[in-house]
């Protein structure tokens, strides 16, 4: 009776073995499939930048870039930190005056669901961004330099080809500013569309 027991217990606690490894497999795996719990990406494309006062409504585009770090909270949710900038991207005219604006810098906190299938990715960002706003009014031998740090709600989605656990490559929109108040009726907004690579670790 007593071996009867103890085998009874090895094969019990064998079987709860088997069952938290099994589960312990399933967790890594759908973590992106990777085994990892970070990542690092970087994305570049075109940022679209708009100035806003009474009576001109002005806008264009100039190259920008961002850095990302961010780590798995569950096998569908990410934590991500970001910085980037952008270039200097003429807007236009405006009461006898060139205008151009870019984002010197921004810092973003986004939360990123995913989902993951086979050899796609799909997510979305939601957070706040804190950004430098720099303006500038130009006219022959005259420059007026005018800087805003502002911090607002950002978001986003992309979508990525995954051809490996570990690495993504995929294109995605961010809303960085959207109708930021720059000052007594001013308002400024910058979006970038990139490309991006995103490395598991």
């Amino acid at each position: 009776m007593r071996r009867m027991a103890i085998a009874a217990g090895i094969w019990l606690c064998g079987l709860h073995g088997a069952q938290a490894l099994d589960l312990d497999v399933g967790v890594n795996a759908s973590l992106g499939m990777r085994g990892a719990e970070s990542y690092v990406a970087i994305g570049y494309g075109s940022a679209a930048i708009g100035y806003t006062e009474p009576g001109i409504d002005l806008s264009g585009t100039a190259p920008g870039w961002y850095l990302s770090f961010g780590s798995w909270l569950s096998p569908y949710l990410g934590l991500d930190a970001r910085l980037g900038a952008t270039e200097v991207a003429g807007l236009g005219r405006a009461l006898g005056l060139d205008v151009s604006a870019r984002l010197s810098s921004w810092y973003g906190l986004y939360l990123r669901p995913q989902w993951t299938g086979d050899m796609l990715a799909v997510h979305a960002l939601a957070g706040f961004a804190q950004f430098q706003y720099e303006r500038t009014l130009s006219s022959p031998g005259t420059t007026l330099i005018e800087a805003v740090n502002r911090t607002g709600f950002s978001f986003g989605a992309g979508a990525a080809f995954a051809p490996s656990p570990g690495f993504q490559l995929g294109l995605e929109w961010l809303a960085i500013a959207r109708g930021a108040s720059l000052g007594a009726g001013i308002s400024g907004s910058a979006s970038l569309l990139s490309a991006y690579a995103l490395f598991s670790f």
